[in-house]
């Protein structure tokens, strides 16, 4: 997932700088290489908004599979 993020990253600063440092360009090609970059970056937002959403769902598992075996280890050393 992160290295998506990292691809979307690079293409749409890739695209700035492109976009910068060319010749001038007509309004409509600086334009289309507005909307591309925005699309880019938004496109890179939502990857990085789920990957978020997927580590707080990972952690929230994992939080609760500790307490579960927590919960386990003090009910067998009860049981001895």
């Amino acid at each position: 997932m992160s290295k998506l993020l990292r691809l979307l990253l690079i293409t749409a600063f890739s695209a700035t700088l492109l976009a910068g440092c060319g010749d001038k360009e007509s309004s409509a090609d600086q334009a289309a290489a507005q909307t591309q970059t925005e699309q880019a970056v938004s496109e890179a937002k939502s990857t990085a908004e789920d990957a978020v959403k997927a580590a707080k769902e990972a952690a929230a598992a994992a939080e609760a599979h500790a307490e579960e075996t927590v919960e386990a280890i003090k009910d067998s050393t009860a049981n001895k």
